[in-house]
Parts: structure tokens; sequence; C-alpha cells
């Protein structure tokens, strides 16, 4: 082979169509699995005044927890952050003490239901039903939508709200994105599988 022929060799790289990915179910089960993994990292942040508080993982949504030790770890450190008793006086410079009680986050409804149909989907995938493949597409679908709405019922379930002197947010985290980016995903292929006919 000459030395011409060998720099006009070109590599091709192909991505694969979603039509062919479609053909390979380890593919949804591999990616519906990611996401319950991503479960267990952090979903959410919590700042305040722009200063981060306590973070919230997927799985904390599920059973629920209690972030009063970490708001009040994280609140002590903020300066200019007053607390005020039921007169609007001030009671102690720059404190603010969170309950336990107030600081309990219950079992989030739609992280449940997201986290139910992920477990749902990846058993449908291991049975060669006649519509197995539909049955995971809206089961993603549902787990996709609950993770949507999870967001929202965060920012108006906080117990700590905000005011002119706190200003509370939450911040959705790389995990958040991802298992929403997966379970898009997912629910395509198997849209996709369906289509074609595939179990």
């Amino acid at each position: 082979m000459t030395k011409k022929n060998q720099e006009d060799k070109v590599i091709n790289i192909g991505i694969p169509s979603i039509k062919v990915i479609a053909k390979f179910k380890s593919i949804i089960q591999l990616t519906i699995g990611i996401v319950i993994l991503l479960f267990f990292f952090n979903f959410f942040t919590i700042t305040c005044n722009d200063s981060k508080l306590v973070t919230i993982t997927g799985i904390n949504l599920v059973v629920g927890t209690n972030i009063s030790e970490e708001l009040n770890s994280g609140l002590s450190n903020l300066k200019g952050v007053k607390s005020f008793d039921e007169n609007g006086n001030i009671k102690d410079e720059d404190t603010h003490k969170t309950s336990t009680e107030e600081g309990k986050i219950a079992p989030n409804f739609f992280a449940i239901l997201a986290f139910a149909m992920l477990f749902i989907g990846l058993v449908i995938l291991w049975v060669k039903l006649p519509f197995s493949s539909l049955i995971t597409c809206i089961t993603v679908s549902v787990a996709f939508l609950s993770l949507l709405v999870v967001r929202l019922s965060i920012e108006n379930n906080l117990l700590i709200q905000s005011n002119e002197m706190i200003r509370i947010e939450v911040e959705s985290n790389f995990a958040y994105w991802l298992a929403l980016l997966l379970l898009l995903f997912s629910s395509l292929v198997s849209y996709v599988r369906w289509k074609k006919g595939l179990k």
C-alpha cells in the first residue's frame, strides 16, 4: 500500500439510530438501573442567600428525612439572618433556629411514584409479555413526569419561607437532570420497541 492510499483512508464512526438501539432491550434495562442508582445521589440543594444549606437525595424524598440539624448548621454561618418573635421583634442577633418539626421533609408522593414506576418498568422488561414495551414506555413516562413535579412540590413545601432577610431557593443538581434525560431516552426507546412489535 502506497503512502497516498494510507492518507486517503477515512474511518467513519457512526452513531446508531434509535431504531437500531431499540433492538437491544438491555439498553433500557441499563438506563432504568442507572436512574434507580441516581436516586441515592444529591437531587437538590437548598440555598439561603446564595449559601448552601443542605442537599437532598432522591431517596430522602422517597422515605422522608429531617434536615433541621443541617439547616441550623448552615444558618448559623450566615451573617445578618435574624430570628423574630410573634410581634416581629428581633429575638437574637444573627440566628435563625429551625425546630425538629419544621425541618421534617415528609415522603414525597411523586418521588415515591417515580421510584415505584422505575421498578415496575424494570420488572416488566424481564417478563416477555405481548405489551411489555408499551407498559415500560408508560411506566418510564410516568416516572419522568413525576420527577418534574417533585421539583415544583419541593419548592412549594419548604417549611422555611423566604422573606426580606432570608431568601430560600432550591437548585437542581446534576443527578436530577441526568435522571430526567435517561428517563426521556428510555421512554423513547421503549416507544420505538412497541411500534416495531418487539417484546
